[in-house]
């Protein structure tokens, strides 16, 4: 009783002093430079209360999302006059801390050494950190989803109704601030089944948080349906809102009416073929096949997704590329999630690690998605938050093993995995890549430590193994936190150079701004390319009329005379060519045709190009389409440094009557000329690159260049 006492005392210490460190060292680091969604979303709240309805300060429709998140950071601009940013910075501060709690208190479950384990696993996580930086979305759905979970099991197990109206609030809430709270909807009833809590109390607390959570959304989907005619995330025409409103009315009395309804000798019956043990099988088979089903039918969704552009949902180049660029990011508690999953099922298997598994599994479709389109991991930072958990449960329960004699090297094991993934994080926070060489000497650096554990452990086996296994937990926890603790405070650590880099960026927002205002006059219209664009957008709002020229996505397709389909002028030669933001099968172009006819329609008088750029190069390539165009006229450049390479900001004024690009010319980065080789080699358009190759101007000029061309020409090569 003791050694339990001693571990909850110690477990809650380090519960407090992780969330602790987080905050300390989120606070000396302070806000990151806003994002362009920080942005969207600042303006869109400012035009709802304007009266201007669901637009962005482009004037495009936003309703992927509700309105709820905008309107959080608007508002009090609107009204106090507070900075939109600096309140984003505190909620999210706060949002952080209470996502660490909830994936605790879920861990906690198990045992507290496993909470605590958890907290100081997600301390060591820079990539919660940098997203709390920010006044993004995704932290304050994550800390609802967290703590959805944590209250529906909860309420489960006491079949409480009232606690499962709380739950669906909760869940009601989240899914107003971002909708990526749906997959995790019947995890903690359907976990439930594998627990033999009696099917009356999970319909009734189930039928509660159903109640809470359609009343609290069910505004947005009538909006939604009003705007656009249709069921939101759902698709089909708007009068569906009627039979599944019915059908939501339904369950909703069905299940709330079970504890009645089980009274009678139908209900008697059912409910003892349901409690038996023979209803083990037939349990788990609902549990783990509606599991099944409701992952399938997500996937089945998202493989139609737009964002795919009809492409397949997974694809190896994305998903190879995905790995490569977002893993160093969050390796370590990748590490630990999947590590520690494999080793709960081996020596917890239990209710508290049924229900994260189920959890973990849940948002499985989702990250498919996400990896498919090319997006970051905070579209599903639940998850790995939920990974933690699974990590702490599991390494905590193979701890307490070895200490009783056994699974030793399996922890040993673990561990050593573990601290590869933090190092290679380590090195990545630090921009030190991992090449061959280093990796090598990792490999080697881990044998010998795994070496010098195991030296240890046999020298010290005896002393090791009287140590009771309760007590077990308490020495993983407290090595855990203080390695946790090293690794924040180091990640954290970061020289002046990034805060000069966001100064710079803030002080470029305000210059150009006072710039734009001072010259453009009132009622002209200004185009700003996808730079930059929501931020300066934001800096002008309410005094300038500005449109945003969007790019084209040019794909491969050898029916092509140009070996590429660009999404609005087929057929046509690009005016320039760019990498596309995280997609490797694709690339950003702009077609003459296209530019010319949004900057007419729009009736642009200046346009501002920013470009973040290496230190050797000095302009953008659509830079130097409108430096070489007829109509166009540099009026400003500005320039500023960054941590690595500088900021460059252009401004031209046009004159669309005479503005005429050279229809013989694309301009293109060397990186983009890489793309555009390896996508027409593999369809096969040599005639393509041949032409690509008596047309192309490479921006800058160079060696970069002098090989990217190099490999174009083997392409064109018979």
């Amino acid at each position: 009783m003791t050694d339990r006492l001693d571990e909850r005392r110690i477990a809650l210490a380090i519960v407090g002093a992780s969330v602790a460190l987080f905050l300390a060292l989120f606070a000396i680091q302070g806000p990151a430079f806003q994002t362009p969604d920080d942005a969207k979303y600042v303006g869109l709240g400012l035009n709802i209360l304007d009266g201007k309805g669901l637009v962005t300060d482009f004037g495009a429709p936003i309703l992927y999302h509700a309105p709820v998140w905008p309107l959080v950071l608007a508002v009090p601009k609107a009204w106090l006059g507070l900075d939109p940013f600096a309140l984003g910075h505190v909620i999210e501060a706060i949002a952080a801390a209470l996502s660490m709690l909830f994936a605790a208190a879920l861990a906690w479950r198990y045992r507290p050494a496993a909470g605590g384990v958890t907290a100081a696993a997600l301390l060591a996580t820079p990539y919660l950190a940098n997203l709390a930086r920010s006044a993004g979305i995704d932290l304050p759905a994550t800390a609802f989803v967290l703590a959805y979970l944590w209250v529906a099991v909860v309420a489960i197990e006491r079949g409480s109704a009232r606690l499962g109206l709380l739950a669906g609030l909760l869940f009601g809430a989240g899914f107003l601030i971002k909708e990526t709270v749906i997959p995790f909807a019947p995890v903690p009833f359907l976990a439930a089944l594998l627990g033999m809590v009696p099917a009356r109390t999970i319909g009734r607390v189930s039928a509660a948080a159903l109640l809470a959570a359609a009343v609290t959304s069910a505004w947005w989907f009538v909006l939604y349906a009003q705007l656009t005619g249709q069921v939101y995330r759902v698709g089909g025409p708007a009068w569906l809102l009627v039979p599944i409103g019915l059908a939501v009315v339904v369950v909703v009395i069905v299940g709330l009416a079970l504890p009645r309804l089980s009274r009678s000798a139908l209900g008697q019956a059912l409910d003892a073929r349901l409690s038996g043990r023979r209803s083990r099988v037939l349990r788990a088979v609902v549990a783990w096949g509606g599991l099944g089903v409701w992952l399938l039918g997500q996937l089945a969704i998202y493989a139609v997704a737009p964002k795919l552009s009809g492409a397949s949902i997974v694809r190896l180049s994305q998903l190879v590329a995905d790995v490569s660029r977002y893993l160093p990011q969050i390796g370590m508690i990748v590490a630990i999630g999947v590590v520690g999953a494999l080793l709960a099922l081996r020596a917890a298997r239990s209710q508290p690690v049924w229900q994260l598994l189920f959890a973990g599994v849940a948002q499985v479709a989702l990250i498919v998605l996400v990896l498919g389109i090319g997006e970051t991991p905070r579209h599903y930072l639940a998850t790995l938050c939920l990974g933690a958990a699974l990590g702490g449960v599991g390494f905590v329960a193979v701890a307490r093993r070895a200490f009783a004699g056994s699974d030793r090297w399996l922890l040993l094991g673990a561990v050593g995995i573990v601290v590869l993934a933090g190092g290679a994080q380590l090195l990545h926070s630090r921009h030190v890549s991992l090449n061959a060489p280093r990796a090598l000497a990792a490999g080697v650096a881990l044998l010998i430590a795994f070496g010098l554990l195991r030296w240890t452990w046999l020298r010290f086996e005896r002393r090791l193994t009287a140590v009771r296994p309760r007590l077990a937990g308490t020495l993983v926890l407290t090595a855990v936190f203080l390695s946790s603790a090293a690794i924040a405070t180091a990640t954290a650590a970061r020289g002046s150079a990034g805060e000069a880099s966001i100064a710079n960026r803030n002080r470029a927002l305000a210059e150009i701004g006072a710039w734009l205002r001072a010259t453009v006059p009132p009622g002209q219209t200004v185009s700003i390319g996808p730079a930059l664009a929501y931020e300066l957008a934001l800096e002008v709002h309410g005094s300038l009329r500005v449109v945003r020229a969007l790019p084209e996505r040019a794909i491969a397709d050898p029916s092509t005379p140009t070996g590429l389909r660009l999404s609005k002028s087929a057929g046509v030669a690009p005016l320039t060519l760019e990498t596309a933001l995280r997609k490797v099968d694709s690339l950003d172009t702009y077609s003459s045709e296209h530019l010319l006819k949004q900057l007419r329609v729009a009736g642009a008088v200046l346009w501002i190009e920013a470009g973040y750029l290496a230190p050797d190069v000095e302009s953008t390539p659509l830079t130097e389409a409108l430096k070489n165009a007829a109509g166009a006229r540099l009026a400003m450049r500005w320039s500023y440094p960054l941590k690595a390479g500088e900021l460059v900001v252009s401004a031209f004024w046009l004159d669309l009557a005479g503005l005429e690009f050279r229809p013989d010319v694309t301009y293109a980065q060397p990186e983009a000329v890489d793309v555009l080789a390896r996508m027409l080699a593999e369809d096969g358009s040599r005639d393509a690159a041949t032409a690509f190759l008596d047309r192309l101007i490479v921006v800058p000029p160079g060696d970069a260049a002098d090989a990217a061309l190099a490999r174009l020409r083997s392409v064109a090569a018979p």
